[in-house]
């Protein structure tokens, strides 16, 4: 999905990038980089690209990812290119979660992605990680 949303940016108008904090992003990568002008340009480049990612997904996402995407901002608060990572992820767990009990009786599959859910709550990619090890444990039990 990276790739997909990579490669829309270049198709953005510039009026897409008109709230990208670009000094900030600038004043980071110049910092993460101090003496390497060819990796503060790709840093650049990759916050860049990060944000623009970002801003396309928030325009897709289910309103059950908000508070991921909230999370997101807040875990990787000057770090673009990591908020889209971390909004990808959730995403890609979200829509996931289904097939991860699709071969279980309704009931056991009902019940593993209920109580994953009350553990980690908006948290779509450990409810994931969650529902696969509960079926891997349903799967030793039963099989």
């Amino acid at each position: 999905m990276r790739v997909l949303f990579s490669a829309f940016i270049t198709f953005l108008p510039a009026s897409a990038f008109a709230d990208f904090p670009a000094e900030k992003a600038k004043e980071r990568c110049v910092a993460e980089w101090a003496d390497d002008f060819a990796m503060q340009a790709y840093c650049l480049d990759k916050q860049k690209a990060g944000y623009a990612d970002f801003q396309a997904m928030l325009s897709t996402i289910p309103d059950a990812l908000s508070v991921s995407a909230d999370r997101c901002q807040a875990q990787w608060q000057e770090d673009h290119a990591m908020q889209a990572y971390c909004l990808e992820k959730q995403l890609n767990a979200f829509e996931g979660l289904g097939q991860t009990v699709s071969d279980l009786p309704d009931d056991i599959g009902a019940g593993i992605l209920a109580n994953c859910a009350r553990k980690w709550e908006n948290d779509f990619a450990m409810q994931k990680y969650c529902s696969e090890q509960q079926v891997s444990g349903w799967r030793q039990v039963n099989n």
